[in-house]
């Protein structure tokens, strides 16, 4: 309905064109930063959901997850769920890395793994993510392997490397019940906890397990229960070895403290021999 009031019409389309400015300027900050500041693409192993498509099946999901935004006791909700959930540390050094803004930090968060028992529509995870936590849009998981290795930049030296050890995990979640670690990278964790028993010092299995139980990741403890016989072998070998050396220390220590006490009795003997000596010798002039 046209307006009889030019000065209603004037407000009106001044309300409109300023409608449509800040609708293109938060198009314009979306497309440079992602939905509230999240990564401009999504990282490997995610994929966009297209617009028509939005209830998709998918059995793994992911979704970036800001502490300042998100309820006081998230972490809580998403455990009440029974998901497996593994949750990345908190990337707090994460910078852009092109447009404007590279090189300026972005919002602390986290990123999330939902994995669900069989596939689940976009429309349901969303119930979750957007309805009761209040976070950007969740994206489907295609290769969980590569999203659990992006929870600490594993794969991008680019960026920054965050701790593995500090990936937090709720509801049983194990990567290794998802995939098989390929040779290079059996060999690679082989290497890794050989490394850390050198470092550590351990000899013993019992020791070595109950380190990994308290203080390693999922990752390593599942390693190193299901290859038992080669670590319990490694640690023997290495405390036969440390036994060996202990006691051919402890022999040459003895050994020597035998010489000393042999040159200190060869010492005493002369001391004597002189001192009997001197007492025999004849007496001079004048002696008495």
């Amino acid at each position: 309905m046209p307006y009889k009031d030019m000065d209603k019409r004037r407000e009106a389309e001044r309300r409109s064109k300023e409608k449509a400015r800040e609708k293109k300027k938060a198009a314009e900050a979306e497309a440079k930063s992602g939905p509230n500041g999240t990564d401009p693409a999504p990282p490997p192993g995610a994929k966009t959901i297209p617009a028509n498509k939005k209830d998709v099946k998918k059995r793994n999901w992911w979704f970036v997850l800001y502490p300042e935004s998100a309820p006081p006791d998230w972490r809580d909700r998403l455990r009440a769920t029974g998901l497996p959930i593994a949750i990345s540390p908190l990337h707090d050094k994460d910078v852009y890395d092109n447009g404007e803004q590279a090189g300026q930090p972005k919002k602390p968060h986290h990123h999330v793994i939902l994995a669900y028992p069989g596939p689940t529509t976009y429309s349901v995870v969303c119930k979750l993510v957007q309805g009761e936590l209040g976070q950007p849009i969740p994206q489907p998981l295609e290769a969980i392997r590569g999203g659990y290795r992006y929870l600490s930049h594993a794969d991008n030296p680019e960026k920054y490397q965050y701790d593995a050890k500090d990936i937090e995990t709720l509801n049983g979640f194990n990567i290794l019940d998802y995939v098989d670690m390929t040779a290079a990278e059996a060999v690679a964790m082989n290497k890794e906890l050989v490394s850390l028993i050198m470092e550590l010092g351990f000899a013993d299995y019992c020791d070595f397990i109950e380190y990994l139980l308290f203080n390693g990741t999922d990752v390593q403890y599942e390693y190193a229960i299901s290859h038992t016989l080669f670590f319990t072998a490694y640690l023997k070998s290495r405390w036969q070895r440390e036994k060996a050396i202990r006691e051919a220390e402890e022999k040459r220590q003895q050994e020597k403290e035998d010489r000393q006490k042999l040159s200190n009795g060869v010492d005493d003997t002369q001391a004597v021999g002189l001192s009997s000596d001197s007492t025999l010798a004849p007496k001079g002039p004048g002696s008495t």
